[in-house]
């Protein structure tokens, strides 16, 4: 399959030189004659294992007769990228960027049923810049995913907190649920959030707009039509304005974006933003509904880095986005330190889901201690440990709490960047 994608992307390549630099009579233009396409990618080799309660060592928790999972693994994620960057006379920029999985399965990022992206591209974006800032248009992440500043920001290895731990715990909860509709597992707003939402629903097709930087800082926003929306008029055509879900996911004509800050005072860099969301929630299409809040949701965070060392945090709420009642909210906190080629961090999540009742709302806790090591140009090698606590607080039959797991998820691996 590599091998196919790597045949087809440089022909995509030999295409787009051609298609940018040619006139109608084959002869370059002027106004292309800085035009480059890049072709590189990523490959990450990875050995792990998963430490968690007995029952959860299940494949399903909820029914003792399933099989035990797989603990130990060595995976791979691989992906293809392909650039096309140019500058017109005028000193327009332009470009576009497409993304590729080409794994022998469908991506990590794949935690939902309603998520399959095996077989298709990950990410496709076109762009146009110059004095009047940055415009990017396409399936791809938008202003707050692009302006987001937490502890996540300072971790090493696979991310720490927002790495690779949560791909390796049971996905299901003591009732059989998925825990990604009962816990929020990344320190994120709801367009970006991996878990509930999906990796398609981060790059669902959109507009955006970034100032250009002044006295450090950079404003951004993005519209999002809506987030079952991405690629081509086939999948857009079929997108309706209701939801037959009990959590009305996702959104419709969201705006999202707010303000970012970098600057240095007296050797210490800082980094800061504000960041937030507003939309209309899907309804139920049933002929019952319940209604559901419209998106209103919010984040701040910084980062700290002096000689060495670095310090971030953050905080943030989806308040009643999407649901009947009840409140999510999640904060981070993290300290890094690199010293020439070798790197650490220690971050912390912490986030509170919403469920049955607004006074009752599941828990999830990371402590993530990551180590890597830059081997050589575009080598790293790196070590990750992982404690993790999903506290279910929703009650089974007999009203009683389900049971909550915990555990370790231990990381090691190599990655390579071309």
């Amino acid at each position: 399959m590599i091998k196919k994608v790597l045949v087809t992307s440089a022909l995509i390549s030999a295409f787009s030189v051609s298609a940018f630099a040619g006139g109608a009579d084959g002869k370059s233009a002027s106004s292309t004659q800085n035009l480059k396409v890049t072709l590189g990618g990523a490959s990450d080799v990875q050995l792990g294992y998963a430490d968690q309660k007995p029952q959860f060592k299940l494949s399903d928790p909820s029914d003792s007769t399933k099989g035990e999972r797989n603990q130990t693994a060595v995976v791979n994620d691989t992906n293809i990228t392909l650039k096309v960057d140019g500058t017109a006379d005028a000193g327009l920029g332009y470009g576009a960027f497409i993304k590729l999985n080409v794994d022998t399965s469908g991506p990590k990022g794949s935690l939902t049923s309603n998520d399959d992206n095996s077989g298709t591209a990950e990410q496709t974006m076109m762009y146009m810049e110059g004095m009047f800032g940055r415009v990017e248009a396409g399936s791809y992440t938008g202003a707050t995913s692009a302006m987001k500043v937490d502890a996540s920001s300072i971790a090493r290895a696979t991310g720490g907190i927002a790495g690779d731990a949560k791909y390796w715990w049971n996905p299901k909860t003591a009732a059989g649920t998925s825990v990604a509709g009962n816990f929020l597992v990344s320190p994120n707003l709801p367009t970006n959030e991996i878990g509930k939402y999906g990796i398609k629903t981060i790059n669902a097709a959109k507009l955006s707009y970034y100032t250009p930087g002044y006295y450090g800082f950079t404003w951004g926003a993005s519209y999002i039509p809506d987030l079952e929306s991405y690629g081509t008029i086939k999948k857009a055509s079929s997108v309706v304005k209701s939801s037959k879900t009990a959590d009305a996911w996702p959104f419709r004509d969201i705006w999202e974006g707010g303000v970012r800050y970098e600057g240095m005072f007296n050797d210490v860099a800082i980094k800061g933003a504000l960041l937030g969301q507003v939309g209309q929630a899907k309804q139920d299409a049933n002929a019952t509904p319940t209604y559901h809040h419209r998106l209103r949701a919010w984040e701040t965070g910084f980062n700290l880095a002096y000689t060495g060392f670095s310090f971030g945090g953050s905080y943030g709420t989806w308040e009643k986005s999407g649901r009947a009642r009840g409140a999510t909210r999640y904060w981070t906190a993290g300290a890094g330190y690199e010293y020439g080629p070798f790197g650490a961090s220690l971050t912390y999540f912490n986030s509170r889901h919403p469920i049955a009742t607004p006074e009752r709302r599941n828990t999830l806790e990371q402590l993530s201690l990551g180590f890597d090591y830059k081997v050589a140009a575009g080598l790293l090698s790196y070590a990750e440990a992982t404690g993790f606590r999903l506290k279910d607080r929703s009650l089974d039959a007999k009203n009683n709490p389900y049971v909550t797991n915990k555990g370790a998820v231990f990381l090691a691996g190599t990655k390579l960047q071309f």
